[in-house]
């Protein structure tokens, strides 16, 4: 388990190692010391995001970040808000808009995917056959067509979204999106905290 708070050197914990929690030394090839509090898993390698910079660890290596020949980095125009991996690809979530990644050898390419931005790392979820991503003015979904496109799609908010607007920016931002599909149920979770208690609406597939 890797594990990152944007302040502290990440750690990864193995059950049965020894030790059991090692520290992770995180020094980008550019020679920065990466504190970042998202962080994922893409192409057997891990990713964290540290402002506008996502950087990601040697292939099978999540210790190494520094290795030039198979380690790198990726500087955004936008702080990153938010990353989800889905169906081989890497959607980025910036403060400038989603980009898209994807692999060929270890070969990263970046491709602009709107101008929507998604409140943080936790209003972005797969679920069914999308990325579906909570914004200022809805929820949608990114797909991927038969040609392999990743592009967004209409919202599915749209008969909840006067109320949505009614609910202060303070607690929408931190708004959740859930997959909530266990033994049979086809759902999505769409969780609002509030100052005493929470909002939950259900989206069924």
């Amino acid at each position: 388990m890797f594990f990152t708070n944007g302040v502290d050197a990440p750690f990864i914990y193995e059950k049965g190692n020894v030790p059991a929690v090692q520290d992770v030394t995180a020094t980008g090839v550019d020679g920065h010391t990466i504190r970042g509090n998202i962080a994922a898993c893409f192409d057997q390698r891990v990713f964290i995001a540290d402002g506008a910079t996502l950087y990601w660890s040697k292939q099978l290596d999540p210790f190494n970040f520094s290795t030039a020949e198979d380690a790198g980095y990726k500087r955004f125009e936008g702080i990153i808000k938010a990353i989800n991996v889905d169906r081989g690809v890497i959607i980025v979530s910036t403060t400038n808009g989603f980009q898209v990644g994807t692999s060929a050898s270890g070969q990263y390419s970046w491709a602009a995917l709107g101008a929507n931005v998604t409140y943080n790392n936790k209003s972005m979820v797969t679920y069914g056959s999308a990325t579906y991503y909570a914004t200022d003015n809805g929820i949608y979904p990114v797909t991927t067509t038969e040609s392999g496109v990743n592009q967004t799609g209409s919202t599915i908010s749209y008969t909840i979204d006067a109320e949505l607007a009614e609910i202060s920016t303070e607690y929408r931002e931190k708004m959740q999106l859930i997959n909530a599909t266990r033994l049979g149920r086809d759902e999505m979770w769409i969780h609002i905290p509030m100052a005493n208690g929470s909002v939950v609406y259900i989206f069924r597939g």
